[in-house]
């Protein structure tokens, strides 16, 4: 252990994948230090430690630990913590049941601490047993481990995910999965929270398998057993509680630790004073004043049924391509990811990639990062299950298994170092690793798996992709496949490649089906607002009719402007949510999405705008180092320019790089850039590529 200035070391706490936790002396006092495993931490590591630090310097409470300083050791970063003398929960209560007095006043204290947490418009994300500490001597309890926190919006759990899911896999919520068909919100931890409190009430999880898969099908299609199977003696009303809080939908969940809380204080209260527990009605002081879009679709429902329609074909063994278009906004991620949550249900894989403007001169981009996810997700399973994988693509790739870990590196994790490939000329190197990757994505489509594969934004793929497309499409061979590609259609006429790729592939007899997404109309609208504020659809109709307006009906233009009026205070809470029709009509707010766009960044502070800018002409996905090369700054720096934009949820965070959360932001920033500013700054990422890739 490399010494800490000032700091003595007492003993280790506990060690992790990331990091190593050690009790420490200074002056007399006892710290928690929180120390980076790694000599070279990636982006992302830096980034979370970075992250956590300044989380909960912003919390500062009594119910969660204290961050003191944050220290420099080199490369790496140490947390230095407050030390109350806490032991986790876990470890304390390690598989026993806890006595039903002393369950409710830590499940109050709990819920007291994420009443704190989403007060500051916080997620925690990582909400189990092993993150809630206890001092036994005082009965104080804290939330500790803020790494996976987020700030407002920024949970957006992007389609393209990276296939390593964030949060522990027995406590994640059905939507933290990825599998689900909407994003994430502070009600993740509400599903976490009731994990925790099963588990203490019971002595064990609610799902109990040792494969990974296994676990997020139970948590998106199971329905844990009753905790007085289990615990025959706990109050009911206690047990409607911790199922209410593992409801799969969040809709289902309390909508507020403060409503929870005050059906635990009532529990608790008559058992200390009659000695048991009425059947109460739970739930009826729970409201929320948090502003919130519901993840749902609305006026869809074909849609969704065509699409789902589709995967259940698949499922049974035919190969299709569905092809969803509309304008940019328009809601056709959305309506894809409909498919997800059944397609887990039925142990299929979901995979998807999205093509750039910016990135049309590299081959196969969206559909590698595709695969990339997946070998991630795969990489996650029992070694059992690995080894069978092992032999499958071993057996499917033969001598070529080199072509596709040049740029799938994370698969040689799986089949482990490959042969050379001889050297042919360029064209025959072309259809060679056409062929591997088409007998690569065989692999992986089967009646035990069905496989889908989404590409977004095929109006900018290059021609190799489209040329594997039609192959996916026609081959005989290939069973239990769904490709789904999405494009604006207005950006494609007659002669677009992608017009004469998908008549290639219908003039062969591919099976393809379409479907083309239009505006919402008003009914819809007033749908969505009447659940966002929990309001008639009557109450709700001049706005809705005032939206309808003001956006053409886009989804995405309708979110960013009831954002905007929130932001101007033209919508507020005052006992449940209100807003004065003539002011928002009288308030000037653009009706061009990305003028809109442009004022929300235009208010963030000159360092974070100018990262944007930059990021921007990168493109929609980005990494912390290439920023910090390009900007001259360590990536340290980087992340604390770019973290405003991340509170603001326009941009998203996974674990290896960043991302604009649509292109309609990204085209924002980058329009706030002036033609000479263009041209430097792509040349600048040119030869930083260049470079690089010498």
């Amino acid at each position: 252990m490399q010494q800490i200035p000032g700091y003595e070391i007492m003993e280790k706490i506990n060690e992790g994948s990331t990091s190593v936790i050690y009790r420490a002396q200074k002056a007399e006092h006892s710290y928690v230090l929180k120390v980076m495993t790694s000599d070279y931490p990636s982006d992302s590591e830096l980034a979370r430690f970075l992250s956590e630090y300044e989380t909960l310097r912003k919390i500062d409470s009594e119910q969660i630990i204290r961050a003191e300083e944050i220290i420099e050791l080199g490369n790496r970063i140490v947390l230095v913590l407050e030390d109350f003398q806490g032991v986790s929960i876990k470890e304390i209560y390690a598989d026993r049941k806890v006595e039903q007095q002393n369950f409710l006043k830590i499940a109050i204290n709990i819920a007291r601490a994420l009443e704190v947490i989403h007060a500051k418009g916080i997620v925690h994300r990582d909400i189990k047993p092993h993150n809630i500490l206890l001092n036994r001597e005082s009965g104080r309890l804290k939330v500790t481990d803020f790494g996976l926190s987020v700030l407002k919006s920024n949970e957006n759990e992007k389609i393209y995910n990276t296939g390593v899911l964030e949060g522990t896999l027995m406590y994640i919520s059905p939507e933290q999965t990825g599998r689900m068909n909407r994003d994430t919100d502070y009600r993740t931890d509400f599903y976490s929270m009731g994990v925790t409190l099963y588990e203490l009430l019971t002595g064990r999880l609610p799902f109990i398998n040792s494969e990974p898969m296994e676990i997020i099908h139970s948590h998106l299609a199971l329905t844990p057993p009753d905790p007085r199977e289990f615990r025959p003696d706990i109050a009911p009303v206690i047990a409607n509680i911790v199922m209410k809080l593992l409801a799969k939908s969040p809709e289902d969940r309390y909508q507020s630790a403060a409503g929870l809380r005050l059906d635990l204080e009532r529990c608790l209260n008559e058992l200390k004073t009659a000695g048991t527990i009425s059947d109460f009605v739970i739930g009826e002081r729970d409201q929320s004043s948090v502003f919130r879009i519901p993840q749902k679709l609305y006026g869809r429902e074909a849609q969704v049924r065509q699409l789902l329609d589709a995967f259940q074909r698949v499922s049974e063994g035919a190969r299709e391509m569905v092809v969803v278009k509309g304008v940019s906004g328009i809601g056709k991620s959305a309506l894809v990811r409909e498919v997800q949550k059944p397609l887990t249900r039925q142990k299929g894989y979901f995979i998807a990639g999205k093509f750039e403007l910016l990135k049309k001169d590299i081959p196969y981009s969206a559909i590698i990062a595709a695969f990339s996810g997946l070998i991630r997700t795969l990489l996650t399973e029992s070694e059992e299950r690995l080894a069978r994988w092992r032999r499958k693509i071993q057996s499917a790739l033969d001598q070529n298994g080199q072509l596709i870990v040049n740029v799938i590196p994370e698969l040689e994790m799986i089949i482990g170092a490959q042969p050379d490939v001889p050297d042919v000329s360029p064209m025959e190197a072309q259809n060679r690793f056409s062929y591997t990757m088409q007998e690569f994505v065989r692999v992986f489509a089967d009646k035990n798996h069905p496989l889908t594969l989404f590409l977004d934004d095929i109006q900018w793929a290059d021609r190799a992709s489209l040329n594997l497309l039609e192959w996916v499409s026609l081959n005989p061979d290939l069973t239990h496949f769904l490709a789904i590609v999405s494009f604006r259609d207005n950006e494609v006429d007659a002669s677009h490649p992608v017009t004469e790729c998908l008549a290639t592939i219908q003039n062969r007899e591919g099976k393809v089906s379409e479907i083309a997404l239009s505006r919402m109309d008003q009914s819809a609208i007033q749908q969505l607002l009447g659940e966002t504020f929990s309001r008639e659809m009557a109450a709700v109709e001049p706005l809705a009719a005032q939206l309808l307006k003001r956006t053409g009906g886009n989804p995405f233009f309708i979110a960013e402007f009831l954002r905007t009026l929130k932001d101007r205070s033209l919508i507020y809470f005052q006992n449940g949510w209100a807003w004065d029709l003539d002011q928002i009509e009288q308030a000037g707010i653009t009706q061009n999405v990305v003028e809109l766009l442009a004022g929300r960044i235009d208010q963030l502070p000159e360092e974070t705008i100018a990262g944007m800018k930059l990021a921007a002409a990168v493109g929609n996905r980005f990494s912390l180092d290439e920023l910090a090369a390009l900007e001259s700054m360590p990536a340290r720096q980087v992340f604390q320019n770019l973290k405003p934009a991340l509170d603001e949820g326009m941009l998203s965070m996974d674990r290896s790089s960043l991302a604009f959360i649509h292109d309609r932001v990204r085209e924002a920033a980058y329009g706030l850039l002036d033609e000479k500013e263009r041209e430097e700054y792509h040349y600048r990422i040119g030869k930083h590529r260049l470079k690089r890739s010498s």
